[in-house]
């Protein structure tokens, strides 16, 4: 199936089962998740509607970043080495795996050394094997509370990812976490827009918990094998 295809399907699932639980589609963003996939891909999920691209890896991202469409709007979804932090600032307009308040000083100090400034998400860790994000609610909460007046960043919202695994119970748990912090901490800071959560494998319970934003990587370009 071609790319366009694929993204046209994955369109009409999305307003589906945004309809099916009372989201707003026109209010949902989708990531095409990029890593690994080839400047040809990307171009033709641009063409193809695609705007918001998602990359793991900064030394990726910067090969890619002087051949991608002017307009796309490029986010950082993996870990974030400090060291990185810089060359990162430089390329993505949005970093959406902040975990911890270190990290968030530095792209903040970061960008206000460039004379720039950027979006950050913070990411609660909610089981994913990985262990990246944040390891419980207070600890974001208090990280928040310290980087929200930074004036080189904008903390625009949260993310996580699910465990990986068959049982929708725990994905659902992982994600009405995540849903319930965004709900308390919206009321305080009113930056916050974007509940980051959901990918190709879950992103129908995602919607279902409040999710505004999904990142989609197979159901847009196909698995890595093809």
């Amino acid at each position: 199936m071609e790319i366009a295809q694929r993204i046209a399907k994955l369109l009409e699932e999305v307003e589906n089962t945004c309809q099916h639980y009372g989201s707003d589609f026109s209010n949902l963003q989708i990531v095409a998740v990029s890593k690994s996939r080839s400047i040809d891909q990307i171009k033709s999920a641009h063409e193809a509607g695609m705007i918001f691209f998602g990359e793991n890896r900064v030394q990726e991202a910067q090969i890619k970043h002087p051949q991608m469409p002017k307009d796309s709007i490029l986010h950082m979804i993996g870990h974030l080495q400090k060291n990185k932090v810089t060359k990162a600032v430089r390329l993505f307009q949005c970093v959406q795996s902040v975990d911890s308040t270190e990290l968030a000083m530095k792209i903040a100090h970061c960008a206000d050394t460039l004379g720039s400034s950027i979006d950050i998400m913070l990411e609660l860790h909610t089981g994913e094997g990985t262990k990246s994000g944040y390891q419980d609610e207070q600890e974001l909460t208090d990280s928040l509370a310290q980087i929200y007046e930074e004036p080189a960043i904008r903390v625009v919202g949260l993310m996580t990812m699910a465990p990986f695994t068959n049982h929708k119970i725990n994905i659902s748990r992982a994600f009405s976490r995540l849903a319930t912090l965004f709900s308390c901490l919206r009321s305080k800071y009113s930056d916050l827009h974007f509940l980051s959560m959901g990918m190709s494998r879950d992103y129908h319970i995602a919607i279902a918990e409040g999710g505004n934003m999904i990142r989609i990587g197979n159901s847009i370009f196909g698995p890595y094998n093809e």
